[in-house]
């Protein structure tokens, strides 16, 4: 389980740094950041990772539910941690909505890639127990 949380914040990370660079360059330009903002950024990859947390065996119309209600925990997590350390001006809708895409962005990102990885290894252990199955099929 928190090889699945440490899984998806490496990719987290990867991604909310590239978005992080996209947005600065879009809406803060000649901004310099201190340290501090690597942290933020770990901290916010770290809450929005676990959300995996929710995922578990479940029929598809449970699933679908669980991530609706985590992409909507990355959302609030994620504009939490930018009003907090005042990442964007609270009064500027196009700051906002220029997270809010970052943030979509970023989750489907994420999600993309951890299901990609999760059906190629799927599709790998299938291949394996097929043929475990055809050996002892060709030994009876």
């Amino acid at each position: 389980m928190f090889k699945t949380v440490f899984d998806v914040f490496t990719k987290v990370v990867t991604f909310t740094m590239v978005g992080a660079a996209v947005y600065c360059f879009l809406f803060f330009p000649d901004a310099s950041f201190s340290v501090s903002f690597i942290w933020q950024l770990l901290l916010s990859s770290f809450l929005t990772s676990l959300g995996t947390l929710l995922y578990t065996e479940s029929s598809l119309k449970v699933t679908i539910i669980k991530i609706i209600i985590h992409y909507i925990w990355v959302i609030v997590v994620v504009l939490g941690c930018g009003l907090l350390f005042d990442w964007f001006n609270p009064n500027n809708l196009s700051q906002i909505l220029g997270m809010v895409t970052l943030i979509t962005a970023v989750f489907l990102s994420v999600s993309a890639v951890t299901w990609r990885i999760a059906i190629r290894e799927a599709n790998r252990l299938n291949d394996k127990l097929m043929e475990y199955q055809s050996q002892n099929q060709k030994e009876e």
